[in-house]
């Protein structure tokens, strides 16, 4: 699992503006060795090496507990917890804008309005460049059905994908979840608090 570490880092540190954003590792031997981290952040337990972290400087931990031998789970678990972007695949920059904005908003005008503005922008990206067709498409299905539905049922959706990642699912069918899941989750608020400036990952 280092490859997939390492795959990480180097992922990470090619995107640009995560000044603020360190990621390091930190071991744990049997001789004790950072015995007071690993305990802090109960990764005791050898069966469960590597644990892989996000800390956040207002107190917020969270533990990564998809796939550690897939880079990208990883990845979509630093940007969801930590708030960076990471220019993940399945995922177009102008369609998370207008889900930030519409999860924001409260104001039936300013969702209608956004409705209007990704269809049109759906509409214009297809027409360029096909090969971003089904994940518009994906943009599109999950925003109508945000729209139309009650706010139980984003939440629900998240938590049976999350599911459905944890059983066997070939290599395709989990691409389509995860990419699914990255585009659910660009919906919805977090509900701990925002993140400070300084931000880790930190693998014991």
């Amino acid at each position: 699992m280092q490859k997939t570490f390492e795959n990480v880092t180097t992922r990470v540190a090619s995107v640009r503006d995560l000044d603020q954003f360190l990621i390091g590792h930190v071991s744990v031997g049997r001789n004790g060795e950072n015995a007071h981290l690993a305990t802090i952040y109960e990764a005791v337990a050898e069966d469960k090496w590597p644990t892989y972290k996000v800390l956040r400087r207002n107190g917020h931990v969270a533990t990564f507990d998809g796939d550690k031998r897939n880079p990208e789970e990883l990845l979509y678990f630093i940007q969801s917890e930590a708030g960076v972007k990471l220019g993940l695949g399945g995922t177009i920059d102008e369609f998370e804008s207008i889900a930030a904005r519409y999860a924001q908003s409260r104001n039936y005008d300013t969702r209608q309005l956004l409705l209007h503005e990704a269809d049109a922008l759906a509409a214009k990206i297809i027409e360029k460049d096909k090969a971003h067709e089904k994940t518009v498409k994906n943009y599109i299905k999950v925003l109508h059905k945000v729209a139309t539905s009650d706010e139980a049922w984003l939440k629900n959706e998240i938590a049976r994908v999350r599911r459905l990642l944890d059983t066997k699912l070939s290599a395709s069918k989990k691409s389509d979840m995860l990419d699914r899941l990255k585009i659910l989750d660009a919906f919805h608020i977090k509900e701990h608090p925002p993140p400070a400036p300084i931000r880790h990952i930190t693998e014991l």
